[in-house]
């Protein structure tokens, strides 16, 4: 399973990294819609490699990672939607599409925080665990080894 979540989140920050380098072709061709082109190329070309960062961590631990980048990758596609909308169509993907998409992957890189506060306590809290238990075992071989 964890394979198959690593290949979508590879599959979708190659499509937002080929749409972003897109817009950023199209926004150097200096049309009169360079202002909005050139923030969704950035936007997109900026989170296609965090986007592959997610995959990787995604195979390697389980957690909310892909939901992560699955929300990430939702907000980057309202968010350059309709700023294509608005390029290619005169108008809006609908009300507040960019705002949306926007928020999504702002509160996209809020639960990676969060993620990673718990995931560094946890693991300190394993390593703490782990310690206790060596310790443990231990002072139990020096005990065996005092009545032998």
């Amino acid at each position: 399973m964890r394979g198959l979540v690593r290949a979508s989140i590879q599959f979708l920050a190659s499509l937002v990294g080929a749409s972003g380098v897109a817009f950023a072709a199209y926004a150097s061709h200096g049309t009169a819609d360079q202002a909005l082109a050139v923030p969704a190329a950035g936007i997109l070309l900026a989170h296609a490699p965090v986007l592959l960062a997610l995959s990787i961590m995604a195979d390697r631990s389980p957690g909310p990672i892909g939901s992560i980048a699955f929300m990430m990758t939702i907000g980057l596609v309202l968010f350059s939607s309709d700023l294509a909308a608005r390029i290619w169509l005169g108008d809006r993907l609908f009300e507040g599409a960019a705002p949306v998409g926007g928020g999504a992957i702002i509160l996209a890189w809020l639960i990676l925080a969060v993620e990673a506060i718990f995931s560094a306590a946890t693991a300190r809290q394993d390593r703490t665990m782990g310690e206790r238990r060596s310790e443990t075992k231990h002072q139990g071989k020096k005990r065996v080894a005092r009545f032998q």
